[in-house]
């Protein structure tokens, strides 16, 4: 994303904030409920009085399915109840979820699911060159510099000769886009990878041995200051939704890491603008999340994790929770402005996009609005750490 693109935007959000400045009146310690993005009441039923097995009970649910942690392993009396309690957890679990989705389809705020060839029919041109432009990387065109390919072709390992073959895989134009990760890199990458996978390391491994490692390929310079870009990424595994933005009938989820743009490497004037409105937002932050680290840097992408062949469905249930929150805090920006500025015109992206990963394999998901609710756009194949190719690409800035 350019700086002046986002200076534009920010500076349009914000345009009430002068206006408003000499009219405005001191707010009192403690903030009242009753404000334009409160809680609906609840029916009779709520996510809340949803019944679960006892192992994924509500206790459970409201610690908003951060990254699991190592438990102590308790004796089982066979193997074969081990696996009956196993399969009726995961039951149990998927029933919950089925449950949560269907509440948020009919909420006001909440979350619609769609397939992602439904995007075809979109009206958003920015979305259409952005799924144009994915599919070209997906396609291996033109994701490495032309002045490599040489380096490619006299290499003794297969797996790399093999992609000096490609002449489409090269560009005269790559270098201008950023790095490019070295064939030792790579391999390192991928042989990591192939540990987590193979002696099954768990979530947090994963996330720590081989995504951390791919987001900092990316996204950071090798010989720099890592948060010297305006663009980065920081794990954010804690960070709970500030609950004004929460759909409702909805518990609060988490994802693992978020691709934010950081303001101290911007321009004075949208870290101005950013401390502006960080004065008028709950919990004092530019987000959906009061989470520290990120409370003056505006998330872009959030990426949820899981285990390979693991926890598909309840990865989509913790992203469009966290998203819908995402589309409900972006709204409550033109909600302040319109109530300081009435001919205000309300400022929204045309689209969200966000990732799951699982294990070895990157899924895009893109979320877009209609009305107030939030539709969940599933899923395109954009990566993975499996081959030399997939890795290179990956990790490409």
């Amino acid at each position: 994303m350019r700086e002046e693109f986002i200076d534009n935007w920010l500076s349009e959000v914000s345009s009430y904030l002068q206006s408003s400045k000499d009219s405005e009146t001191p707010r009192p310690r403690k903030r009242r409920r009753g404000d334009s993005y409160s809680h609906l009441p609840s029916p009779q039923y709520s996510i809340s009085d949803m019944s679960e097995a006892s192992d994924t009970g509500i206790k459970r649910q409201v610690d908003n399915d951060q990254t699991p942690k190592a438990k102590k392993q308790k004796k089982t009396k066979s193997t074969a109840s081990e696996s009956q309690g196993t399969e009726t957890s995961q039951q149990s679990s998927h029933a919950s979820t089925q449950l949560h989705f269907k509440a948020l389809e009919l909420t006001d705020r909440g979350v619609i699911e769609r397939g992602i060839n439904g995007l075809s029919d979109h009206p958003s041109e920015a979305l259409a060159t952005f799924i144009e432009d994915l599919e070209n990387v997906m396609a291996c065109r033109n994701i490495l510099p032309l002045d490599m390919r040489a380096e490619f072709q006299r290499s003794e390992n297969p797996r790399f000769s093999k992609i000096g073959k490609n002449s489409a895989a090269f560009s005269s134009d790559r270098r201008e886009l950023g790095q490019v990760p070295s064939h030792k890199t790579v391999l390192r990458l991928v042989r990591i990878a192939e540990e987590c996978l193979t002696n099954k390391h768990d979530e947090a491994s994963w996330n720590v041995l081989v995504h951390s490692r791919v987001l900092s390929l990316a996204l950071q310079l090798d010989d720099g200051d890592p948060f010297s870009d305006l663009v980065n990424f920081f794990p954010c595994s804690s960070a709970s939704i500030i609950s004004k933005y929460l759909p409702p009938l909805s518990l609060s989820k988490k994802v693992d890491f978020c691709i934010c743009i950081d303001a101290s490497s911007s321009s004075p004037q949208i870290q101005a603008t950013i401390k502006s409105l960080r004065n008028r937002l709950a919990d004092r932050a530019i987000n959906h999340t009061g989470y520290y680290a990120l409370r003056k840097r505006p998330i872009a992408i959030s990426i949820e994790t899981k285990q390979p062949d693991q926890g598909w469905d309840r990865a989509t249930l913790q992203l469009s929770v966290w998203q819908a929150s995402h589309w409900n805090f972006l709204q409550e920006l033109n909600v302040m402005a319109r109530a300081t500025l009435p001919t205000h015109q309300d400022i929204m992206p045309a689209f969200l996009p966000c990732i799951i990963i699982q294990g070895q394999d990157w899924k895009l998901v893109v979320t877009t609005r209609e009305g107030s609710q939030t539709v969940f756009w599933k899923d395109i194949d954009i990566g993975s750490t499996k081959s030399v190719l997939a890795a290179q690409e990956m990790g490409s800035r």
